[in-house]
C-alpha cells in the first residue's frame, strides 16, 4: 500500500509540473503576442508623424500666389460675358443682330457665305486676342475661321469681320454657330447660335469626270467621257442634259437624263469625242457641263486630254501655201474603223467590228490585235487570227465578232481594241456596244407550249383516275349498306 501511495504521489506530482509548465507558457506566449502588437503601432504611429512633419516642411517658406481657375459654373465659361477683360458688344450674321442661345431666324442655303461681324470692347490691357467661328457637326467637311491675334489696351473697341461658306454638299440639317474670344492667358467668351441649313431648290454637283481608254488620244481616234453627278436641290430634276466638248477643237456632243431624285447620284451615259486627224499636239481642256431646271442652270467641270499627232509636223513642213506638201513614206501603220458603235441583242447572235490596217512603210509588219473591256458583258472573237501581218503599201481586215451574254444588264458599255507591236501597245481603238433584252425565240416559245400542253394532259388523266377512284368507293359503300340492312335478328 505505501508503494502504491508514493506511485501515486509521484505521478500527481508529474501532472501538476507539467501543467504549470503549460500555463506559464502560454502566458509567456500571450505577452509576446501582446508586445508585437504594442511595436506595430507604435511604428506605424511614428511613420505618421514623420509624414506630417516632412509635409510641413514642404509648404513651409513664402505664399505663392497661385491664379484663379474658373469653377465649372463661372460666367467665362457660361458665356454670358461678365468679368472678363473682354466684353462683346454684340455678333451680327449678315447685319441682323443675335442673341445668345437664340437660334438664328434666317435659314442659310448650301454654298451660302455667312458674313459675321463681333464687335468687342477691352475691360482692361490684353493681349493676342483673336476670334474664331466655327459650325460644328460636319466632320467631313468642317467650316472653320479664325481672326489674326491683336493687342488692346483698356477702353479699345474693335470690329472683326469673319467669313464663314458652307459646303454645297453639307447635310440639310440643324446645326450650332459657335462664336469664341479667345486671348493669351486662356481666359474665352463663347456663344452659340443654333442655325437651320437646307438645300437650294435647284442644284447639282459634277463628282467625278473618267475619260476612258485614257487621258491620252492619237488624232483622228476617239475617246469617250462619263460623269458623276449628284442632285443637291430639293426636288426630282428631270430632262437633264449632259454635255462633253473640247472648245479648241470644235468637238462637242451631248446626252439627256430622263430623271434624278433628290440627294441621289446617277452616272451618265458615255459620251463618244472624236478628236480631228490634223489637229495640233498639246493639251486640251474636256468641258464637261450639266444643265438643269429647264436649261436656265448649269454647273461645269474641266478634265484635260494629251492628243498626240506625230504626223502634224511633217504636215506642215517645206512648201508653200498654195503647193500642197506630198507626204513622205512614214513608215506608219493607220487605222480605219468601220461601225464603231452596235446594238447587241443578250444571248442572240451579236456583231462584228471591222478594222483596216494599212502599212505605209516599206518592210512588213506583225500586230497582235486584243479586246479589252468587252468581257463584262459579252464574248470576243477575232477573225481571221489575232496575230496580222501587213506587207509593205499593202492593207489587211480584221473582224471583231462581239456577242452579249444571256446574263448581261443591259446597256452601254465601252471597250478597246488594242493594237499591239509585241508587248508594247501603240494604239487603242475605243468602241461602244449597246446592249438590250431581246424577244423570246420561236424555239423556245414552241418548247413553252408543248410544255403546257404535256402538262394539261397529265392533269386531265390525274382528273379521271382520281374520279374513278371516288366512284368505286362509294358504290362499294353503298353496296355494304345494302348487305347490313337486309340481316334478320332473333
Amino acid at each position: 500500500m505505501g508503494g502504491c501511495r508514493n506511485i501515486r504521489d509521484d505521478y500527481e506530482t508529474i501532472i501538476n509540473n507539467q501543467i504549470h509548465d503549460n500555463y506559464w507558457g502560454e502566458e509567456t506566449m500571450n505577452q509576446k503576442g501582446k508586445l508585437g502588437i504594442v511595436y506595430t503601432f507604435v511604428m506605424l504611429l511614428l511613420l505618421v508623424l514623420s509624414s506630417i512633419s516632412a509635409f510641413a516642411v514642404r509648404v513651409e517658406g513664402p505664399p505663392v500666389d497661385l491664379p484663379d481657375l474658373p469653377r465649372l459654373d463661372d460666367e467665362d465659361l457660361r458665356g454670358t460675358g461678365n468679368d472678363i477683360p473682354i466684353k462683346v458688344l454684340y455678333v451680327k450674321v449678315n447685319g441682323d443682330k443675335l442673341e445668345n442661345g437664340r437660334p438664328i431666324r434666317e435659314v442659310f442655303e448650301r454654298s451660302e457665305v455667312l458674313d459675321l461681324d463681333v464687335k468687342i470692347e477691352a475691360t482692361e490691357d490684353v493681349r493676342d486676342v483673336s476670334v474664331q467661328a466655327w459650325i460644328a457637326g460636319d466632320d467631313n467637311f468642317p467650316i472653320n475661321v479664325v481672326s489674326r491675334a491683336r493687342d488692346y489696351e483698356q477702353n479699345d473697341t474693335d470690329s472683326i469681320n469673319l467669313r464663314l461658306e458652307i459646303p454645297n454638299i453639307s447635310d440639310q440639317d440643324h446645326y450650332q454657330l459657335h462664336v469664341l474670344i479667345a486671348s493669351r492667358d486662356t481666359r474665352v467668351i463663347q456663344y452659340s447660335y443654333p442655325i437651320r441649313v437646307q438645300g437650294q431648290d435647284h442644284a447639282f454637283r459634277i463628282r467625278d469626270v473618267i475619260l476612258f481608254p485614257s487621258e491620252q488620244v492619237l488624232a483622228g481616234r476617239a475617246f469617250t467621257v462619263l460623269a458623276r453627278i449628284e442632285n443637291l436641290g430639293q426636288n426630282d430634276e428631270e430632262g437633264i442634259r449632259f454635255t462633253a466638248s473640247i472648245p479648241q477643237l470644235g468637238v462637242r456632243n451631248s446626252d439627256f437624263l430622263d430623271e434624278v431624285e433628290e440627294d441621289d447620284e446617277v452616272t451618265t451615259e458615255e459620251l463618244l469625242l472624236r478628236v480631228p486627224r490634223d489637229a495640233k499636239p498639246g493639251i486640251y481642256d474636256v468641258v464637261v457641263e450639266v444643265s438643269f431646271d429647264e436649261f436656265t442652270q448649269a454647273v461645269r467641270a474641266v478634265r484635260q486630254v494629251e492628243v498626240m499627232n506625230p504626223d502634224y509636223r511633217a504636215a506642215g513642213a517645206a512648201g508653200s501655201e498654195d503647193e500642197p506638201v506630198q507626204p513622205k513614206p512614214s513608215g506608219r501603220t493607220v487605222v480605219s474603223v468601220g461601225q464603231e458603235s452596235h446594238q447587241l441583242t443578250k444571248g442572240q447572235g451579236g456583231a462584228i467590228y471591222t478594222l483596216s490596217l494599212t502599212n505605209e512603210g516599206a518592210t512588213a509588219k506583225s500586230y497582235t490585235i486584243g479586246v479589252t473591256g468587252a468581257e463584262t458583258f459579252g464574248t470576243v472573237q477575232v477573225t481571221p487570227s489575232n496575230v496580222v501581218i501587213v506587207q509593205p503599201s499593202a492593207t489587211e481586215t480584221v473582224y471583231v465578232y462581239v456577242a452579249a451574254r444571256e446574263d448581261a444588264q443591259a446597256g452601254t458599255y465601252a471597250f478597246s481594241v488594242d493594237l499591239k507591236d509585241g508587248a508594247k501597245t501603240l494604239q487603242q481603238i475605243p468602241l461602244m456596244a449597246n446592249v438590250v433584252d431581246g424577244a423570246p425565240a420561236e424555239k423556245d416559245y414552241n418548247g413553252l407550249k408543248l410544255g403546257l400542253e404535256v402538262g394539261l394532259l397529265v392533269l386531265i388523266i390525274i382528273l379521271i383516275i382520281l374520279g374513278l377512284v371516288v366512284a368505286f368507293t362509294r358504290a362499294r359503300k353503298n353496296g355494304h349498306e345494302e348487305q347490313v340492312a337486309g340481316q334478320t335478328y332473333y
